[in-house]
């Protein structure tokens, strides 16, 4: 059955290329908001800072196009999931501004800050690159992919955040959402 739905939709269910790690950071709300608590949704997830000027408006305009993409989708929620860079920064509140600012829709996006560490912890766990500097938040180096988590909490794809890989990211999204148990 499974194989019938793959060919149909043709889209190939991507790999399983590690798991999620445990996490606990804060949210937009000022809610602790934990890896167990995405247990049965689909995530596409990003790292940010809100002070970037160079890469994160485009990630961030990237994800807002998958989201608008797959809105509706049946099966397993989709949800997104920005995690700063800039912790020390970008408190609840400066997050909860910045997703106003950008009209960020809140029940299906949650921004995530924490401490250095614990961000720090979350973007190895999840394969992805990020060197600070001894300067400024602005010359944080980081990964600029989407990373796709199935709702079993399996990383499943990690596209560089380009135009081009959009569509194949909404497509696995909502495949993996329709098969999820």
């Amino acid at each position: 059955m499974l194989i019938g739905l793959l060919l149909a939709c043709g889209t190939a269910a991507p790999p399983v290329l590690g798991a999620l790690p445990a996490f606990e950071l804060i949210d937009e709300r000022g809610r602790a908001v934990s890896d167990a608590d995405l247990r049965g949704r689909v995530i596409i997830a990003s790292f940010i800072f809100t002070r970037c000027t160079m890469s994160c408006p485009t990630i961030t305009g990237h994800m807002e196009t998958v989201s608008d993409r797959t809105v509706g989708a049946p099966g397993a929620p989709i949800e997104f999931l920005s995690v700063s860079v800039d912790p020390e920064h970008d408190t609840p509140q400066v997050l909860a501004d910045f997703a106003a600012t950008r009209s960020i829709p809140d029940e299906r996006w949650t921004l995530l800050t924490g401490t250095v560490e614990q961000v720090d912890a979350l973007s190895a766990g999840m394969m992805q690159a990020l060197a600070r500097p001894d300067g400024p938040a602005p010359d944080i180096t980081h990964s600029q992919r989407l990373i796709l988590v199935d709702a079993e909490g399996q990383l499943r794809a990690m596209p560089p955040a380009q135009a081009e890989e959009l569509e194949l990211l909404s497509e696995q999204a909502m495949l993996l959402s329709r098969t999820a148990r």
